[in-house]
């Protein structure tokens, strides 16, 4: 009987050492990196309304005291919308930012209202 207990032990063991691990079905194991940030290009072409948008460029241009030029790595241009009125007075042009931001219209165009800037250190 020990000799038998034994045996059977070493069958599950021998046998456990072969099964191939199979996932769970439903489950995509196919992972693709993201490309954060986004661009320009691309936020203009598929983002909708008050969709947040990760960008890293910089402020080319004050075009009055609530907006800016901004323009990211490829070289497109957008316009960026501050919220409380007035462009941050540290914010330095042609120094590359990151930019969180959500999409909005104003006055018919597409436009990002900005959220959090941080300088790209």
């Amino acid at each position: 009987m020990k000799y038998s207990v034994i045996l059977l032990t070493l069958s599950f063991i021998f046998c456990a050492q072969h099964v191939n691990a199979v996932p769970a079905s439903g489950f995509d194991l196919e992972f693709t990196k993201p490309e954060p940030p986004n661009t320009i290009k691309g936020t203009l072409k598929k983002a909708k309304e008050h969709d947040f948008v990760l960008l890293r460029g910089k402020f080319t241009e004050i075009l009055d005291k609530e907006t800016c030029s901004f323009r990211d790595e490829k070289g497109d241009k957008i316009v960026v919308y501050f919220d409380d009125g007035e462009i941050p007075n540290d914010l330095t042009l042609n120094y590359e930012y990151y930019l969180w931001s959500e999409l909005i219209e104003r006055k018919g165009k597409k436009v990002l209202r900005a959220l959090v800037i941080s300088p790209n250190a």
